[in-house]
């Protein structure tokens, strides 16, 4: 049903010509299938070839109707894995803007995507806001309740977070997921489940900060080990960013003194 509703959004931003070449393949391959269940033998191999082709002239529709989503898409992406969040940015609002003009809807993942670049920007409220038009267009888009949940977290609202992240991981989201409950958990207070939402992360945090994290957190909770020094000097960075990026917010003071506190060697 997801890959169903997922390619209805795509649909919708599709050129009038891509949509039309569509249907009337679609109506040919209906037809080509009729014709295999009724016509005598004589025509069957002539209808599976032709349902064949339909198929093959399907796919290249959607392709072709996809065309300027995927490279887009693509090209936000690659700034985006590089660090450039404002030139993703740039690239999504200018593909956001060219739909609207055309009076054409962007699917959600595309708005989940620029709702988690607005994040990494600092611009909360205008991520917040982009992630709830995600969630109405695909509300059953783990990629969606999981951006909306790390904006909260990020924002300093750590149950709703949680809540959100919990959600994620029901519509099923991906285990390293539990890292994000646990952190959220952790600000929220809520010690008991944020130590068994982190003890399901540890199989799966497989990034140097997540390991850094979890582990002084569970020191934190449960008396477990701290992490060693090469561990705080590897996982220390990126949350050296996280705090400097939301220094102003609740999530980032946090930080802060987590990190006070793990260069002190304190528990």
């Amino acid at each position: 049903m997801g890959i169903l509703v997922g390619f209805v959004g795509q649909f919708r931003t599709w050129d009038k010509t891509s949509k039309m070449a569509f249907g009337f393949a679609l109506l040919l391959l209906l037809v080509a299938i009729v014709i295999l269940l009724v016509a005598p033998p004589g025509f069957t191999d002539f209808a599976v070839m032709s349902i064949g082709g339909l198929l093959v002239a399907l796919q290249v529709i959607v392709l072709w109707g996809n065309r300027s989503m995927v490279t887009a898409q693509t090209e936000a992406r690659r700034n985006y894995i590089d660090g450039n969040y404002a030139s993703a940015r740039d690239v999504l609002e200018s593909e956001l803007d060219r739909l609207n003009l055309l009076g054409q809807k962007p699917n959600g993942d595309m708005l989940a995507f620029l709702g988690n670049t607005y994040r990494q920007l600092g611009e909360l409220d205008k991520s917040l806001d982009i992630l709830t038009q995600a969630i109405e267009s695909r509300p059953k888009s783990h990629f969606s309740h999981y951006g909306f949940g790390r904006t909260l977290l990020a924002k300093g609202e750590f149950a709703a977070a949680a809540e959100e992240l919990q959600l994620a991981l029901k519509l099923g989201a991906p285990q390293a997921t539990t890292f994000d409950l646990g952190h959220a958990l952790v600000r929220a207070g809520d010690k008991d489940a944020a130590s068994k939402a982190l003890q399901s992360a540890i199989a799966a945090a497989d990034e140097p900060q997540q390991v850094l994290m979890t582990q002084f957190w569970l020191h934190q909770l449960d008396g477990q080990p701290l992490p060693s020094d090469d561990l705080i000097s590897q996982g220390s960075s990126y949350w050296q960013e996280e705090a400097a990026r939301f220094a102003d917010t609740p999530y980032g003071k946090a930080l802060y003194e987590d990190l006070r506190v793990l260069s002190s060697g304190q528990s």
